[in-house]
């Protein structure tokens, strides 16, 4: 009988392991739903991480949907020492990211934990989807002197809907009240709608003609279709 090769099992042993301990990036709130001509922002989290200098990476957007705005330092990596931070768009669409902390008495300085590392902000321009997602992405340790000293590191991304926001109205009712079937056409007219809690909502209705049936259900109530 052949043995198996005693490696395998200690690879995938070792590669589990490995994946478990590595520290995770993350976006927050991962699923956004926003309205068009409308800003939302989004944080950028690490978590389970050891000895961080520093993170690089591009963020890929759709730059038909969204629109980069700004970028705000998190808390993260402020502890304890100074940091500089560069963003710029390049291509459309493309949101490069530099962050990192400044050595103190020349000596190179980590932080050790879980935070928020930046939170971006973004304006919703028209309905559409657009994902988050992370590329030319590192976190570098405090060991990294003339180069990136790469943490193992999960990054996940998120997404946007854009999308106009539906009114939903009820318990309506219409003045002047009528009984029967009304045919009306022939020219614009305005008809006003009572919400409950007194919401009024005047509706421009484009020339066609509309059938109003009205039925009476009880004295002091009415049911209306339009079709």
């Amino acid at each position: 009988m052949r043995k198996k090769p005693f490696f395998l099992p200690v690879f995938f042993f070792l590669a589990l392991t490995s994946f478990a301990l590595a520290a995770d990036i993350t976006i927050s709130p991962p699923n956004i739903t926003a309205s068009p001509n409308s800003q939302f922002t989004i944080n950028v989290n690490v978590a389970n991480v050891s000895s961080l200098f520093g993170a690089a990476f591009d963020l890929i957007f759709d730059p038909a949907v969204l629109q980069f705005v700004s970028a705000q330092k998190g808390t993260f990596l402020e502890q304890g020492a100074s940091t500089n931070l560069l963003t710029s768009v390049s291509p459309s669409g493309t949101l490069i990211v530099g962050y990192s902390r400044l050595a103190t008495d020349g000596a190179a300085t980590g932080v050790t934990g879980s935070g928020s590392l930046i939170t971006l902000t973004f304006n919703a321009l028209t309905n559409g989807t657009s994902s988050l997602t992370f590329q030319n992405n590192a976190l570098c340790d405090a060991n990294s002197v003339s180069g990136c000293n790469i943490i193992l590191t999960n990054w996940t991304g998120g997404a946007v809907n854009v999308e106009t926001a539906s009114t939903n109205i009820s318990n309506l009712s219409f003045t002047p009240q009528v009984e029967g079937t009304v045919n009306i056409s022939g020219k614009d007219f305005t008809l006003t709608v009572f919400a409950a809690g007194g919401t009024t909502q005047r509706l421009r209705l484009v020339p066609m003609v509309f059938n109003i049936s009205v039925r009476r259900v009880a004295p002091s109530n009415r049911s209306i279709s339009m079709s």
